[in-house]
């Protein structure tokens, strides 16, 4: 693990002391501790600190990076797009938890879901099991390595994955702030643009499982309909990780009631289907 320093990074380094996880990786890694240490000083000021500590210092260092995956699109939402968290872990359809409320621009309240798809599954759909088992035995990155990449089996996954906690009565939104190997935000946006909006052609195969045909892309027709929009969200360049990249994607076919209003990302790069 890189050192914290406990002056410039309490936060941090209160939070490492003593984990379930410290040591087993070079956390905080490329990302730094600065905005890790900002991301603490935003949930501190939400007075959330107590919960995320205890689930930051009991997790695995998979657990850990999914939790603050959590507070960084929490800080994200509220200090980048000024939508204020006004509520934590909302219920959902038939007693599901979201992560957070927020508060759009015209007063109403929407129920904001985050999914993390990490690398480990990338692995696991597109190499048979015993190549699968040894690459996941060496780190994310273990130098110079040919793959071959699609933004569709996360998003997608992702979707399916959250959708049946969305309720139909106001607006929704589902955050992806993903842990591949090359991040969806880096990847041409056209790649999820497919995977959302496209039509696919009758016998192309699930890039997720081959002996399937592809499906529609969830936002082709009405079939996720409460859900209001995905937003991808990962750091910028290297160099500048504070710099989250963000992209909304709204759902045509969404409900009125769930629909995700463009007027509440002024500025930002906003897709309505494919062109």
């Amino acid at each position: 693990m890189t050192p914290i320093d406990p002056v410039r990074h309490p936060l941090l380094h209160c939070v490492a002391q003593g984990a379930t996880w410290a040591g087993q990786d070079q956390f905080p890694g490329s990302v730094g501790p600065d905005l890790f240490e900002e991301w603490l000083r935003f949930i501190a000021c939400k007075g959330e600190l107590g919960r995320f500590h205890h689930r930051l210092q009991t997790s695995t260092k998979e657990q850990r990076d999914e939790t603050f995956t959590e507070i960084g699109c929490a800080y994200f939402l509220e200090r980048k797009l000024r939508l204020p968290i006004i509520g934590w872990e909302p219920p959902g359809v038939a007693g599901k938890k979201g992560e957070f409320l927020v508060t759009l621009p015209d007063g109403r309240r929407m129920f904001v879901e985050v999914k993390s798809p990490g690398w480990e599954a990338e692995i696991t759909r597109s190499e048979p099991a015993a190549a699968a088992a040894a690459r996941l035995a060496q780190p994310k990155y273990p130098g110079v390595e040919a793959f071959f990449t699609s933004a569709e089996p996360a998003v997608v996954a992702a979707v399916k994955k959250a959708y049946a906690k969305f309720p139909d009565t106001t607006p929704t939104l589902l955050l992806i702030f993903d842990d591949e190997r090359v991040p969806l935000t880096e990847m041409c946006f056209d790649d999820v643009l497919g995977a959302l909006y496209e039509k696919h052609i009758p016998g192309a195969k699930d890039p997720a499982d081959p002996t399937k045909d592809k499906e529609d892309g969830p936002f082709f027709d009405s079939r996720f309909e409460q859900l209001g929009a995905v937003g991808i969200l990962n750091y910028g360049y290297a160099g500048h990780p504070g710099d989250l990249r963000f992209a909304l994607f709204r759902n045509p076919h969404a409900l009125t009631a769930v629909a995700v209003p463009r007027e509440a990302f002024p500025g930002r790069d906003v897709h309505d289907g494919l062109k």
